[in-house]
C-alpha cells in the first residue's frame, strides 16, 4: 500500500463518518487526510509539512493510485470541540 504519514489524530479534522483519520498524502504541495472506510479525503493545507520536498512527482503519483484515491470523496473534516465533547465512539 502506498505511503500515509500518521499524524495527530484530530488536529488536522477527522473523517464526519466516523470521527478518525488514516494520515495524511501528499499531492504536490498540498496535504490530504483520508480515512479509508468510509473512502473520504480532505484538504487540509500546502506546504505545511516538508515531507512532500523528498517525494518525486512519480512516487506521489504512484502512492495516489496504490490507495485508490481517485474514488475517494472529496468532504470538509469533522473537528472535535474539546475533550469528550461531540466525538464519535
Amino acid at each position: 500500500m502506498g505511503d500515509v504519514i500518521q499524524s495527530e489524530a484530530n488536529y488536522f479534522g477527522d473523517c464526519p463518518e466516523c470521527g478518525r483519520n488514516d494520515g495524511y498524502i501528499n499531492i504536490g504541495r498540498g496535504h490530504w487526510f483520508v480515512c479509508h472506510k468510509h473512502k473520504t479525503m480532505w484538504f487540509i493545507g500546502s506546504n505545511l509539512f516538508s515531507d512532500w520536498k523528498e517525494e518525486t512527482e512519480e512516487e506521489q503519483r504512484n502512492n495516489f493510485d496504490l490507495l485508490g484515491l481517485a474514488s475517494f470523496k472529496r468532504v470538509e473534516p469533522w473537528y472535535r470541540m474539546g475533550k469528550g465533547e461531540n466525538q464519535h465512539e
